[in-house]
């Protein structure tokens, strides 16, 4: 097995998700830690004004998280985030 690497994940919520961030917070560190990644920290950055429509949205929620995670993870983390109904956009990087 691989060592951990330290990792950023940015995830842009549907506007409309309102008083359910907390829920979908709650449901994307469950994702993470089901893939054996530790989180280390959390920032939630608000709403905010998207640069380009993105599935007929202008504004999304922002939530910002950093995790350590073995490398082969990261692929099962992202085809997870797929699924996540109010997620309409995710990245994850190297941190």
């Amino acid at each position: 097995m691989s060592e951990r690497r330290k990792y950023e994940m940015v995830s842009i919520l549907a506007p409309e998700s309102g008083g359910s961030i907390e829920a979908v917070k709650n449901n994307i560190e469950s994702t993470l830690t089901k893939r054996e990644a530790v989180i280390t920290g959390f920032e939630d950055l608000g709403q905010q004004k998207l640069f380009h429509l993105t599935r007929k949205h202008e504004r999304g929620h922002f939530l910002f998280h950093t995790f350590e995670a073995v490398p082969e993870a990261i692929a099962q983390i992202t085809s997870d985030m797929k699924i996540h109904q109010t997620v309409i956009k995710n990245m994850v990087s190297r941190a």
